[in-house]
């Protein structure tokens, strides 16, 4: 955690809060945020394992990047 910041627990609570608000619900946004956000957001939506999160985590994210996610047929996401 840095100093006076969010440790990973923090973060993901604040993002389970943001995509359970029906404000959100099934709306186009645009979301901007920074590499541990995002690590934390992808380990969310795709259900990942601590150990596959952890991976994911120690890989790092791109400085700068867009990611865009679809609905498919069945209603989940793909890239």
């Amino acid at each position: 955690r840095a100093p006076s910041g969010e440790n990973c627990p923090d973060v993901e609570i604040r993002i389970r809060s943001f995509i359970s608000d029906p404000v959100v619900a099934d709306k186009k946004i645009l979301v901007v945020g920074h590499g541990r956000w995002f690590i934390i957001f992808q380990k969310l939506i795709h259900n990942l394992s601590v150990s596959e999160f952890l991976k994911l985590k120690e890989r790092g994210s791109e400085n700068c990047s867009v990611t865009r996610r679809f609905p498919n047929v069945l209603g989940h996401p793909v890239e």
